[in-house]
């Protein structure tokens, strides 16, 4: 659920992958970034452009 609202705001936000990952429990960007990759399949910076990965 966590990741799911991230998503949300990813994409309907001009909060900083930084706000994001706290604003939804998680203690880092980077811990948020490795996981949101795992779900998702790409990082919070590339769904936030509306890019997949190669």
């Amino acid at each position: 659920m966590r990741l799911t609202k991230a998503r949300q705001l990813l994409i309907q936000t001009n909060m900083t992958i930084t706000e994001i990952a706290l604003a939804t429990g998680f203690s880092s960007s980077t811990q948020f970034s490795k996981q949101y990759r795992h779900i998702f399949g790409t990082r919070p910076s590339q769904a936030r452009l509306g890019q997949t990965e190669p």
